[in-house]
């Protein structure tokens, strides 16, 4: 059996081990302008940053902690639409500021975040030509993320969208040992059903098919990939740079 060395959670994780940051596009100059024009938020875990219905006026920094970003389909339902760490810009991109928040904003632990309100963002844009150029890229950056986790859920079914999942987790959350990529977290497979918008019990069951052919295998509560080519031949991975392939 593969022994794994000890295994850190994303907590004792460096930022090396964690996703491309959305806000990489920026240089430092940019950074440091966001922050001077922002105000510092600090949310506990399992507290909200946002709810749906609140108006979309403002981006958010990660200065630390984790956000999962995330739906209600139902009562008891959910969809996670995507995770965010330190170092990352998320929040909706409208200039005009008149769209209202779609989804929730939970801190996986507690987290600190820079608000920074549209209306400065929109100054700004029009007083540096770089940021402006940065900021489109980011906000492509961000719609790239998007259009492909859309391509993982409605072109191959419930299977590739499983394969393509653990491909994105293992570079949200990564780890090596032995040659062999493995997830670096212990993701249940609840938590796994609402980022494919499946049920539990069709993730068991997949998870339980992928094992069986030696896909994957459990070592210590976490999903070591086994074989990354078949997941990618499954999903039809397309090779995307980090930046895109993350949770």
């Amino acid at each position: 059996m593969v022994r794994l060395a000890r295994l850190s959670s994303v907590k004792e994780n460096n930022l090396d081990a964690l996703p491309v940051r959305t806000a990489s596009v920026f240089s430092d100059e940019h950074i440091r302008a966001l922050n001077s024009m922002s105000q510092t938020k600090i949310v506990e875990e399992n507290e909200y940053l946002f709810k749906e219905g609140v108006k979309a006026d403002r981006i958010y920094l990660v200065q630390s902690g984790s956000v999962k970003l995330y739906r209600l389909l139902s009562e008891d339902a959910a969809s996670t639409l995507a995770l965010y760490f330190e170092g990352d810009l998320f929040g909706e991109a409208d200039p005009k500021s008149k769209t209202v928040q779609h989804c929730r904003a939970l801190a996986l632990e507690r987290t600190i975040v820079s608000e920074i309100m549209q209306k400065d963002i929109n100054s700004y844009v029009r007083e540096d030509g770089s940021f402006a150029e940065a900021y489109a890229a980011w906000s492509g950056l961000m719609n790239r993320i998007t259009q492909s986790k859309f391509r993982d859920f409605l072109h191959y079914g419930k299977s590739g969208a499983l394969c393509a999942l653990l491909l994105r987790l293992s570079n949200t959350y990564a780890g090596e040992t032995d040659g062999k990529r493995y997830i670096n977290k212990r993701i249940t497979n609840a938590e796994m059903a609402e980022m494919i918008s499946a049920t539990r019990e069709s993730v068991n069951r997949l998870l339980g098919d992928l094992r069986n052919k030696k896909v994957i295998s459990m070592i210590e509560g976490r999903i070591v990939l086994d074989d990354i080519s078949y997941l990618r031949k499954v999903c039809n991975c397309d090779n995307c740079p980090l930046e895109i392939c993350r949770m």
